[in-house]
């Protein structure tokens, strides 16, 4: 279990650092012709998704809270609640009605997501379904759909 939290906890900075990297300063005008920011941040965070999927514990919905520190996980399968409360993880899910993430430098890739509700700190999630309601009540977290 040492070996995966030492891999986490990088990968999870590298996600972090890409992430942020597409920030810029709000109201500047495009420069060029090429792909906007939000393109390319969309497409590295595809690579990273897929990246992070081939190290991960492959595990099926939870029926509690996940709580390891550094973890690498694969959830499968439509789940009603997944409850995130981790420091460096990075979690891959399906479908999720019910996502709440805690905890500090988490990153998470969702397909469907119906609810989010995000605290602590420095958090990354990421969901690719429509109609999705969220809550924020930590900083500087960042929350993508797309």
């Amino acid at each position: 279990m040492r070996k995966s939290t030492l891999t986490a906890l990088p990968l999870a900075a590298l996600v972090l650092v890409t992430v942020l990297s597409g920030c810029s300063e709000a109201g500047a005008p495009p420069t060029s012709d090429a792909p906007s920011a939000a393109t390319e941040q969309s497409g590295d965070l595809a690579e990273l998704r897929e990246a992070a999927m081939e190290g991960a514990t492959i595990v099926s919905c939870p029926t509690k809270p996940i709580t390891q520190m550094g973890v690498v996980l694969r959830i499968e399968g439509d789940c009603d609640v997944v409850d995130l409360e981790l420091t460096g993880g990075v979690v891959i899910v399906d479908d999720v009605e019910t996502l709440t993430v805690s905890g500090t430098g988490n990153v998470v890739y969702a397909e469907d997501l119906g609810t989010l509700t995000v605290s602590g700190s420095t958090n990354v999630v990421t969901w690719a379904g429509s109609g999705t309601q969220i809550e924020d009540t930590g900083t500087a977290n960042v929350l993508t759909h797309g």
